[in-house]
Parts: C-alpha cells; sequence; structure tokens
C-alpha cells in the first residue's frame, strides 16, 4: 500500500469527504453516543462554513471558539480548515473564567471573530 502524503489538513479532510464507513462516534456526558461519517462531517462542516461566510469571516481571519460539545468542536474546527480561517479553540474553564481568557486569547491574536455558546452567556 502506497502512504500518502500531504500538505496540509484541507487536504486530509477532502481526501475522506466521501467516505461513509468511517468517522467519528461522539458521546456526550449523559453517555448518548452520535456516530457521524466523514462524508456527514464534511457536509455538516460546508453548511456551517458557509453560516461563518454569511457573518464575514474569510480566509485568513482568526475564530476564537469554545464549545463543551464536541460535535460542534469537531464541526466549527473543520469549517475552519475548509475556509482557511484560522481556528483558536480554547480549552474549557470555569464560566467566570471564559470572558477573560477569551479577550486575553484575543489580545494576542489581535483582530478575531468569536463564537461561544449560548448556555454560557445566560450564566453571567
Amino acid at each position: 500500500m502506497q502512504e500518502m502524503k500531504y500538505e496540509n489538513l484541507q487536504e486530509i479532510i477532502m481526501q475522506w469527504k466521501d467516505c461513509t464507513d468511517r468517522g467519528i462516534e461522539f458521546i456526550t456526558s449523559d453517555k448518548k453516543r452520535e456516530f457521524l461519517t466523514y462524508m456527514e462531517i464534511y457536509e455538516n462542516s460546508i453548511l456551517y462554513l458557509g453560516a461563518l461566510h454569511e457573518k464575514g469571516l474569510k480566509a485568513n481571519d482568526k475564530l476564537i471558539f469554545q464549545f463543551n460539545d464536541n460535535k460542534k468542536f469537531v464541526i466549527t474546527f473543520w469549517a475552519c480548515i475548509l475556509g482557511r480561517i484560522i481556528p483558536v479553540p480554547l480549552a474549557e474553564v470555569k464560566v467566570e473564567e471564559y470572558f477573560e481568557k477569551m479577550f486575553r486569547v484575543g489580545h494576542i491574536h489581535g483582530e478575531s471573530y468569536v463564537i461561544f455558546e449560548n448556555r454560557t452567556y445566560k450564566q453571567f
């Protein structure tokens, strides 16, 4: 079997975008399982990328995000890679530290877009 060489993550995603028999299984905190094929993740990521474009994001923009939901995280990350948007994922932090961390990261990275879950905002 010939070893494939890739230049970047986008090439890897494009290689697997039509795969319907492999993917990622997501397990939620309440132990529910959801399996998405690579094709489904790709299709969801393309739809999400369209929404990001509608909000004004374009190639080389930075997107700071943090999701507790791993499926949202993967789809957002793939959307960034496919759209050549620079993903800046944040590790999960306590709610009271969330905005402070986001602002610090934004300050380091300069002009950036930010996405966060509504439930994080509602806790303030």
